[in-house]
């Protein structure tokens, strides 16, 4: 049997790589059924108004829009841009370390409370640019969780001008880099700041919560092995001398 080494171990038993061919899981099927839900909503103008962020809508009752406004953009040009950011960064996070879902469905949540509760200009709300954040701030800190000197330093830069970015959008109302959204659409910056800081800290506590089954694991294993020679030491008889009393070894 071949052996498989990931992530510094090697044995010939199955372990998660870290890197390596896009697998098919539930999550990954999940993140393509939202790209192709986004596809969907375009074709159909009726569908992305019923699913757009509507602040009167929501404050009536109809709280689901808080998330399926992502699904809805203003033309197949802003669609096109914020989706294909979505896969690409879907991409590569799910082949590098999985487990993004979480962080778009945080992020999902923390974009449409942050434009209702701190953008109480934002009427209406379509785009999945803030849930791209999100991916965003997960990827970069898993690889800075996973790398040491010059490499963490470089992607915390990363990070910090991201931040920076977001941040002059928020307090000025301008987008920093251009856009795929129409004329008379504005850039919502908080929407991105949101999406950034549920990503970081999604990837924050999987990394720590990995971290904690490492060392859970090897307490087990140790404990494990302990308790085989404690039990291989009381399974062989002791020796006697001619006393009767037992030799020590």
């Amino acid at each position: 049997m071949t052996q498989a080494t990931f992530e510094g171990r090697s044995g010939p038993t199955a372990l998660a790589p870290t890197k390596g061919p896009l697998r098919l899981r539930g999550s990954t099927l999940a993140l393509a059924a939202i790209l192709v839900a986004a596809i969907l909503v375009q074709a159909w103008p009726e569908a992305a108004a019923a699913l757009e962020f509507d602040r009167q809508k929501i404050t009536a009752g109809q709280w689901w829009r808080l998330i399926s406004g992502h699904l809805a953009h203003y033309g197949w040009p802003h669609m096109a841009a914020d989706m294909g950011v979505f896969a690409a960064l879907c991409w590569v996070a799910e082949r590098r370390r999985g487990g993004v879902a979480w962080a778009v469905a945080l992020g999902g949540v923390a974009v449409g409370a942050a434009v209702y509760g701190w953008a109480p200009e934002a009427d209406a709300y379509r785009g999945m640019s803030g849930v791209d954040s999100a991916v965003f701030g997960y990827l970069v800190v898993t690889r800075v969780a996973r790398h040491r000197g010059l490499k963490a330093a470089a992607w915390l830069t990363v990070l910090a001008l991201a931040i920076g970015r977001f941040v002059f959008e928020t307090a000025t109302g301008r987008p920093l880099l251009p856009t795929s959204l129409p004329d008379g659409i504005a850039v919502i910056g908080i929407a991105h700041l949101a999406g950034l800081a549920a990503g970081c800290l999604t990837a924050a506590v999987r990394e720590a919560a990995a971290d904690d089954g490492g060392v859970g694991r090897a307490v087990a294993k140790a404990a494990m092995a302990r308790w085989r020679l404690a039990a291989a030491s009381r399974a062989v008889p002791a020796k006697h001398g001619p006393t009767g009393r037992p030799l020590s070894s």
